[in-house]
């Protein structure tokens, strides 16, 4: 079965990093207890949104709206209240507003783009970030984000000359080497990966997702000694590292060490079972869940759990092709088909869409 995207994180930049925080003013007086105007509301608001009183923040931007209703850093911020509510149906409605009023307003079409990639629309993400890279060409952040949604459609090269922009504008960003080693892998160039995970590991030598990664790419070239060295320095850094465990085990599993196999698929499993305790409607932690099942042989289990995960979130696309691996080894070929092809309408031209397209051409030996 294929791992999981879900498994090996994209780091993206926070949606607020530099933009709420600046604008935050600590008011006193009958400013703070009774706003005048619209400034004094889109302080008390940024204020509020700074103490996590995300519903008086949105009040107050409301009010200051109300008062100026061309005022686009009004619509902005509500927004991007909106966007930590979770509410991003109306975030995207607000960053609408905010660059009719102002065409030019950088960080609504930046954060805009974050959203429509959050909603899995990449091609619209970059749309706006195509805009703000023409306001902007030195802001290094929205090629890395850009380059996130170019992987998202499996445009690969592009997404790789993203990352190279950005290590042109800060050469130490180490997760801009680690995204770009990503998409090497998943381009089928595991030694261009290596070495940029090793290179964004000496940048940040604590980053368990780097070695996880790294890992997997001496696993794909059969070197499982060295993949087993990296997740042991995975877990060390991250005791909770799902991913480190199933991708341990897997490791093992080739070497033909089934016991260490199956402690790591049954470590992952309890600690999924403690994530899902706590969030029953954790989709990625069923998908996860139901690979370590697959991978100890309970196919049943796993596809159970993955029929969890595509329900609650049904436009998930690695869900669908991990089902249609299981039924293949099931023998149900008249599944398997009608998931790859599941995969195939949601997944654009992404590398996930040209694995499926292989498992379709596969007859299944029986």
């Amino acid at each position: 079965m294929r791992r999981s995207p879900i498994s090996i994180a994209i780091p993206l930049i926070s949606l607020f990093a530099g933009i709420l925080a600046c604008q935050v003013v600590q008011l006193e007086g009958p400013a703070r207890l009774s706003p005048q105007n619209a400034d004094e509301f889109i302080e008390r608001g940024n204020a509020y949104f700074d103490a996590g009183d995300l519903d008086l923040a949105i009040s107050d931007f409301s009010q200051a709206i109300q008062l100026e209703p061309d005022f686009a850093e009004a619509y902005y911020n509500r927004a991007n209240t909106y966007k930590a509510k979770g509410e991003l149906d109306r975030a995207i409605r607000d960053y609408d507003q905010a660059i009719k009023l102002n065409p030019d307003f950088l960080k609504a079409y930046i954060n805009r783009g974050l959203v429509h990639a959050h909603n899995g629309d990449p091609n619209r993400a970059i749309h706006d970030y195509d805009r703000a890279i023409q306001l902007d060409p030195d802001y290094a952040d929205t090629y890395f984000n850009r380059g996130i949604s170019y992987v998202a459609i499996g445009e690969l090269d592009r997404a790789i000359r993203d990352y190279e922009q950005v290590l042109q504008l800060e050469p130490e960003a180490a997760d801009a080497f680690y995204n770009r080693g990503l998409a090497y892998f998943a381009k089928g160039e595991p030694d261009l990966a290596i070495r940029d995970f090793d290179r964004a590991i000496q940048l940040e030598p604590n980053a368990a997702d780097a070695y996880t990664s790294r890992g997997l790419a001496y696993a794909s070239q059969g070197d499982q000694e060295r993949a087993i060295d990296d997740y042991d320095r995975a877990i060390e850094l991250n005791p909770n590292l799902v991913i480190a465990y199933i991708n341990r085990g897997e490791a093992f599993q080739a070497k033909g060490d089934v016991e260490r196999a199956l402690r790591d698929f049954e470590r992952a499993i309890r600690d999924l079972n403690r994530t899902l305790q706590i969030n029953s409607n954790d989709a990625a932690a069923y998908n996860n869940r139901g690979y370590a099942y697959y991978a100890m042989g309970d196919l049943e289990q796993a596809i159970s759990d993955i029929n969890h995960s595509i329900q609650l979130a049904p436009a998930v696309a690695d869900a669908y092709f991990n089902r249609g691996i299981i039924f293949n080894d099931k023998g149900e070929r008249e599944y398997a088909i009608a998931d790859f092809q599941k995969v195939l309408e949601l997944c654009a031209n992404s590398p996930l869409c040209q694995e499926a397209r292989q498992e379709l051409e596969v007859p299944v030996v029986k």
